[in-house]
């Protein structure tokens, strides 16, 4: 049975707040939002990867690996993760809206 990381919602739209670290010591959290001042980050389609990852494997992983795991399990998701890649490495924004379908489907996992 894989357990589901602590979830807070942040208000509407739906955003999600999640503690990565567990504990005080590393108090730090992603936060996930559909907008707001770094929608364009690429990490923010990593760390929606790796969220899915988790949340359907069970599994915590880098954003790279992150990113390739959920390709090889979504194919559809190949062009957002691959832009988002290019940017990271490129250190410069993306279209936020290619996060979009991705935050959708990890709020459908959530359930």
């Amino acid at each position: 049975m894989t357990t589901l990381p602590d979830l807070n919602p942040l208000g509407d739209p739906v955003a999600f707040q999640l503690n990565v670290n567990g504990g005080l010591a590393r108090p730090s959290v992603v936060q996930l939002a559909p907008d707001g001042p770094d929608a364009g980050s690429p990490n923010r389609v990593l760390n929606l990867a790796r969220l899915v990852v988790l949340v359907e494997d069970g599994t915590w992983l880098s954003k790279q690996a992150g990113a390739q795991t959920l390709v090889d399990h979504h194919p559809e998701f190949a062009d957002a993760v691959a832009e988002a890649l290019r940017a990271r490495t490129e250190r410069r924004w993306m279209d936020p809206r290619l996060a979009d379908p991705l935050s959708a489907l990890l709020l459908d996992r959530l359930g």
